[in-house]
Formats: structure tokens, C-alpha cells, sequence
């Protein structure tokens, strides 16, 4: 199936901008006008089928918003995967979108992203671009976890220079 566009998902839908939330305009298969469209996947995300198209609804979002399908990731800026509010959402590449996480992943033994143990010591990293950058050793995780916010933080504000 070909991805709907704007016009379509506007004869079928509504969004609500504010909340995130797409509704049915008509009826559809079992589920009445007015409807909430959507399912919750285990990873947090929403999904929806429109004309036979499955996607995530923070794609719908973006397209029938500003026109057209986004043309990379989209970032969920409070990283709260069902939080698709037009302002909670921004276009990303793999390597910001992967910044934005805060959870750690689920083989980290520190409990901090980007913070692993190193002989007796904790060593911060942040990767960028696919490259890791090493941000230096610490007596504490929590000082490494620091090392690591400011380097994201520092890393953030020079993205955003003109």
C-alpha cells in the first residue's frame, strides 16, 4: 500500500494538535466516526493503518500538519514515544534522535547512559555521529553520568548556532 497524503488523511481524520490525539471522521470497518485511531506497541509507540498503510502515528502527525511525510526521524523531544503533540515532535537524524534517549540501554550495568565501568574507576563516553568520543574516568558513576550530561548539553547548544 502507498502512503496516504495530506488531503486524505484530512478526508479521514482529524488531529488535534494539542493533544496528539487522531480521531475518525466516518466509520470504518468496526470503528465508529469519533473513534480514537490508534494501537499501543510494547515499545511505547503508537501505530495506525490508514487505507491499508501502517505507520506510526507520529508520521500521520507530521504529514497532515505541514503537508508532507517527513523526510527522516522524528524525534519525540520529552522522549515519551506516545506523546505525539506537533510541538513534542521535531525531524532528527539517527545520531540526535539516539542523544535524546535518557534511559540507559538494557545490558548497562552502571544504570547511567554512557557511563561503564573501567578498572575500579567509571568511564563517561558520548557518541556522536558513530564515533565515540571518550570524556575521561571518574571515581563515581555519578560523576561520569555528569561528565556526560554536559558534554550532551555542550554538544546540544553548538547544534543550535547559526
Amino acid at each position: 500500500m502507498s502512503k496516504p497524503n495530506s488531503t486524505r488523511l484530512r478526508e479521514l481524520l482529524n488531529y488535534d494538535p494539542d493533544t496528539g490525539v487522531f480521531t475518525r471522521r466516518i466509520g470504518v470497518r468496526g470503528f465508529a466516526a469519533g473513534s480514537i485511531v490508534g494501537s499501543l506497541t510494547n515499545n511505547g509507540y503508537i501505530y495506525a493503518t490508514v487505507d491499508g498503510y501502517r505507520c506510526y502515528v507520529h508520521r500521520l502527525a507530521w504529514c497532515y500538519m505541514y503537508g508532507d511525510w517527513p523526510v527522516s526521524e522524528l524525534d519525540h523531544i520529552n522522549n515519551n514515544p506516545a506523546d505525539n503533540r506537533i510541538a513534542n515532535l521535531r525531524l532528527s537524524d539517527r545520531s540526535a534522535n539516539n542523544l535524546n534517549k535518557h534511559r540507559p540501554r538494557s545490558d548497562n550495568r552502571s544504570g547511567y547512559r554512557g557511563v561503564v565501568a573501567h578498572n575500579n574507576k567509571w568511564r563517561a563516553d558520548l557518541t556522536v555521529n558513530g564515533k565515540q568520543q571518550y570524556l575521561g574516568l571518574f571515581d563515581t558513576a555519578e560523576a561520569a553520568y555528569a561528565a556526560y550530561l554536559n558534554a550532551k548539553k555542550l554538544l546540544t547548544l553548538e547544534e543550535r548556532k547559526p
